[in-house]
């Protein structure tokens, strides 16, 4: 996909023979389940050439490892085939046919061939295929979630390549998270989840938060990510959907459509605690009928029956520990963008992106 960063990853050990469907293939297997745009039918692809081994290649190694993912595609994939009208698509030794439950067999000889070629062209040379699957939905507003292609701009991709060393090779850049979320701040925070009535995470901050870096130990935290402190809230509070506006309500960060000026975190600061917890907003009921809540009112308690790495205590104060976790997390990312680009560079490109 153009645009898209190189893959890395490698995988080794072609299967020999693997049982799809009630159907037995051999040598060379790629399996991909997608949605077509026009007929909204699921497909499998797959590539067999029957006659050779193909033992030079490198490829998805589904026999030996028993690759979970590799399983549920290929039980997803042996579903779709037998409940709907798949289509599918391979090449069987010297031809390429297309077939469909309900569809007689064409023949693409001259496609048929160029594709051998090439697969006998890789062989022979060594090269070894790398395979992949990639989620091209977007479930979310984050302009930032794809790198993309951006011709006559090249700012964009300097940005994005600043943002991936940040992430991945931060240095000295990876500093305390009070140096960017800062005491003033959590203090602010912490007398208004007091005020709505909630606990105080005082001892969450002191104790933990305040002294990690923000990088390798906030946003790239295994355990966080497994607790679902931050991703929960900005799953709840990233854009809401107002009742009788056109416009939804986003909340102050660099990943959604927020139109408003971030090129501070002291001015992020001031909209967020608005956002939050000042201004009331009209949202459907379950009912059909007309809420108003304020967006930290349609927080969600986090269960440790749902997500086992919560403790106890974290699941008690789950609704104020997320507030802070996302504020936290808001303020890492402004701080972020504001670092690796100027903000008359990076907002303007995040207005035009979303």
């Amino acid at each position: 996909m153009e645009g898209m960063p190189p893959v890395r990853n490698r995988f080794n050990n072609m299967p020999k023979k693997k049982t799809l469907s009630c159907r037995t293939t051999k040598g060379l297997i790629i399996i991909m389940v997608e949605l077509n745009p026009y007929n909204l039918e699921p497909r499998l692809e797959f590539l067999n050439d029957s006659n050779r081994s193909m033992r030079g290649f490198g490829g998805l190694s589904i026999g030996n490892r028993r690759n979970k993912l590799v399983w549920l595609g290929i039980a997803f994939a042996a579903s779709a085939i037998y409940v709907l009208d798949v289509e599918i698509i391979g090449i069987n030794s010297s031809v390429l046919y297309r077939r469909s439950l309900r569809a007689k067999i064409d023949i693409y000889p001259e496609v048929s061939k160029a594709a051998k070629d090439g697969l006998k062209a890789m062989r022979d040379a060594g090269d070894k295929l790398m395979v992949t699957s990639w989620n091209t939905a977007a479930i979310n507003n984050n302009p930032f979630e794809y790198w993309i292609t951006y011709k006559g701009n090249p700012a964009y991709d300097e940005l994005m390549v600043d943002i991936e060393q940040f992430i991945e090779k931060p240095g000295k850049k990876d500093i305390p998270v009070s140096e960017v979320f800062t005491q003033k701040m959590f203090d602010q925070l912490d007398s208004t989840l007091q005020e709505i009535g909630w606990e105080s995470v005082r001892s969450y901050w002191e104790e933990d938060f305040q002294d990690r870096n923000i990088v390798s130990e906030f946003l790239k935290d295994p355990v966080l990510g497994k607790k679902r402190l931050a991703s929960m809230p900005d799953r709840v509070t990233n854009t809401i959907r107002v009742k009788g506006s056109d416009d939804p309500a986003c909340r102050p960060t660099v990943i959604n459509m927020f139109d408003g000026d971030l090129s501070t975190t002291k001015k992020w600061w001031k909209e967020w605690q608005e956002f939050m917890f000042s201004n009331k907003l009209k949202i459907g009921g379950k009912n059909g009928d007309t809420l108003k809540k304020f967006p930290y009112e349609m927080l969600q308690p986090i269960k440790k029956s749902k997500y086992p790495d919560v403790t106890t205590k974290e699941e008690k104060d789950s609704l104020p520990l997320q507030t802070l976790c996302i504020a936290i997390f808001d303020a890492i990312l402004v701080h972020m963008m504001n670092t690796v680009s100027n903000p008359d560079i990076w907002q303007p490109l995040k207005e035009k992106l979303v």
